[in-house]
């Protein structure tokens, strides 16, 4: 392997030892790669995880299954003085002899989760989400505004946005393969009339040459939900002092404006956006709530309490989010009550330090599992708010599992995945199907934030290639049929699919020049506009760090979850030898307004890390150290 190889060595065909049907294999990929139609990339690397995904589940470790609520109709008509119960809106309380649902409180019937908690008994938890009376009027009264125009000639579609977090393409494909499959059944397809159709009616179209805008959940979403980029804090551009708009043409942001930096990210905008203005908010669920549509944000732990959120979390943090049903507010009160059980303190305002997400059932290993929780929440949604435009978003964190141990990073994404597919044929199959977007998506491929398996070269490269499939009725109006199975192959990201939900939620009224507040011109709507096949990372306004065309990126090697800029502050984190200066900041560390200095970290007080060189020298002292020992052990050998 030192020495140089022959010439009968290459090429595939030429090596002896490979079988003619890789190579075969080989030429096919390499071709497919190399059209002009397509964005060339290498193929990702083999993983550690491709050997898990080989094995047949049957043979394979499986979690445990979550227990039964024993009895299952406890409670029904009374309740005994020593319990305490709870709801999504009200903390734990005196049950005072009653069955939470009896009550009408102020919040009633917002109230979509009942918790009763009994000594020595099993967690009562009741998922009942009740069509409010108040959402329909406010639907009433958006429909009657918008009769007299072009927005109402069409009857709008549901969106069904499910985010699974952290899963690659390969991924998807070694440990989502149930509904890969379900929903490779309903894929697009060119007919040799060169016409374009969907055997089922509902066209799935998965975008593999999908970009990321930023290097984790928080940048991605961002762009997802209101159309703005994200760059590092720490290399923020100079910008006008009165408008707060990027003065720099060098930059991805040149033209647009600050909204805000959070947690070493800063977020760019529209000129005409104003996240702080109800009528020119840029976030979709806004735009979806004005548009006449009743909205549901679902999310797997309690990522709010008291006014203060998690930073690890978009909304609250870059943006205020507020939708009709709000899923984690279930999760507040399991977060209490395993808080209580385990006597864990934590400061006021996190509560979502509690981890009670990480237990696989509302009560340990009892009840109902904990990512079912907004699935059923879904279910019941759409029936009872059936004939009513419906906007909903999830963000499922069953596959962000990256432990030590490869063999178990796969457990949680298989369970998800029957979940998933069971889900998902279910709402494929319903009334509404007919006239429902659905989005699967991640938000980014594998990623293990400080943890070793991310550096793991196939997770590093796997990171920047996501999943996402978009299933769309086959008679939808303002599509494009040519346009969806062309794009799969073209170069878009996630200011794209916040445009083309725009133009969903707009219906006829999708007019990108009549969008307020406007989208970005660059952007596309990928569902009904072909993406030109040249569009480079740039034009895309996508980071070539980050971005899909492997002509303009800019390692081969990426670093996320190590030392990006985003990741600076992270403790290890180096620049010539050197400790960085910075730290994960709150939201008041980094709010930045228009000084020069807006956006930078506030400097670390940890100790200096050793220089390259000295770091050199230990691990050269630390190897002949090993030698010596094993010299020893050996007799001198």
């Amino acid at each position: 392997l030192l020495l140089p190889l022959g010439t009968g060595r290459q090429t595939c065909h030429g090596t002896k030892a490979i079988p003619k049907r890789y190579c075969d294999l080989f030429d096919n990929t390499t071709q497919t790669n190399s059209s002009s139609d397509s964005l060339a990339e290498m193929d990702s690397p083999p993983s550690m995880l491709s050997f898990f995904a080989d094995i047949p589940r049957t043979q394979k470790y499986q979690k445990k299954e979550c227990g039964a609520r024993n009895p299952p109709d406890l409670f029904e008509k009374s309740i005994p003085s020593e319990c305490l119960c709870a709801t999504s809106h009200r903390s734990w309380h005196s049950c005072e002899g009653h069955y939470p649902w009896n009550v009408r409180s102020s919040s009633y019937p917002r109230e979509f989760a009942a918790l009763v908690d009994c000594p020595r008994r099993d967690l009562h938890f009741d998922l009942r989400l009740i069509k409010d009376e108040k959402i329909l009027n406010r639907l009433s009264r958006t429909k009657t505004k918008t009769t007299a125009t072009a927005a109402a000639t069409e009857r709008k579609p549901n969106v069904l946005f499910i985010e699974i977090d952290s899963v690659s393409i390969a991924h998807a494909d070694r440990h989502f393969y149930r509904t890969r499959e379900l929903l490779r059944r309903h894929q697009i397809q060119k007919n040799p009339e060169q016409t374009f159709s969907c055997a089922s009616g509902l066209c799935a179209a998965e975008f593999s040459r999908f970009s990321l805008t930023g290097p984790n959940s928080i940048t991605n979403q961002v762009s997802a939900w209101s159309g703005c980029i994200t760059t590092p804090a720490t290399e923020m551009c100079e910008r006008d002092r009165t408008s707060g708009i990027c003065k720099d043409p060098t930059k991805l942001e040149y033209g647009l404006r600050h909204h805000k930096t959070f947690d070493l990210a800063s977020a760019w905008c529209h000129t005409e956006a104003d996240a702080g203005s109800p009528s020119k908010s840029p976030l979709i669920f806004d735009i979806a709530r004005d548009a006449g549509y009743v909205t549901l944000f679902g999310e797997e732990f309690c990522f709010e309490d008291s006014g203060d959120f998690s930073p690890y979390v978009t909304q609250g943090n870059m943006f205020n989010l507020e939708a009709d049903i709000m899923v984690h507010r279930a999760h507040c009160a399991i977060a209490t009550r395993y808080a209580r059980k385990h006597n864990i303190t934590y400061d006021p305002g996190a509560l979502w330090t509690v981890e009670s997400y990480h237990e696989p059932c509302v009560d340990g290993a009892i009840g109902l599992p904990i990512p079912r929780v907004p699935l059923e929440l879904l279910r019941q949604f759409w029936t009872e708010y059936r004939g009513a435009p419906k906007f909903a978003f999830l963000n499922a964190m069953a596959a962000h599992d990256y432990s030590l141990a490869f063999g178990s990073m796969y457990l949680n994404a298989e369970v998800y995945d029957d979940m998933m597919h069971d889900f998902l044929e279910e709402m494929l199959e319903s009334p509404e199907a007919s006239n429902t977007v659905i989005i699967v998506r991640s938000d980014h491929g594998n990623q293990g934030w400080a943890n070793p398996t991310s550096v793991e070269y196939s997770n590093q490269i796997e990171h920047r290639r996501p999943w996402i499939e978009l299933v769309v009725p086959e008679n939808l109006q303002s599509i494009s049929l040519e346009a969806i199975y062309t794009n799969q192959k073209r170069l878009v990201n996630s200011v794209d699919l916040y445009t083309t939900l725009r133009h969903l939620i707009a219906g006829d009224a999708g007019r990108a020049a009549e969008l307020k507040p406007p989208v970005p011109e660059w952007s596309r709507n990928f569902l009904q506009t072909i993406v030109d096949p040249q569009r480079s990372c740039r034009e895309a306004r996508s980071s070539p760090e980050h971005c899909r065309r492997e002509n303009e990126v800019t390692s081969t090697a990426p670093t996320y979850g190590i030392c990006n800029p985003y990741d600076e502050g992270l403790v290890f984190c180096e620049k010539d030898g050197r400790r960085v200066n910075g730290r994960r900041t709150t939201n008041d560390d980094q709010q930045g307004g228009d000084g020069d200095n807006a956006g930078s970290s506030a400097a670390a007080s940890l100790p200096k890390l050793p220089s390259i060189q000295e770091r050199a020298k230990l691990l050269s002292d630390f190897t002949k150290s090993i030698v010596h020992a094993a010299t020893d052990l050996h007799g001198g050998e």
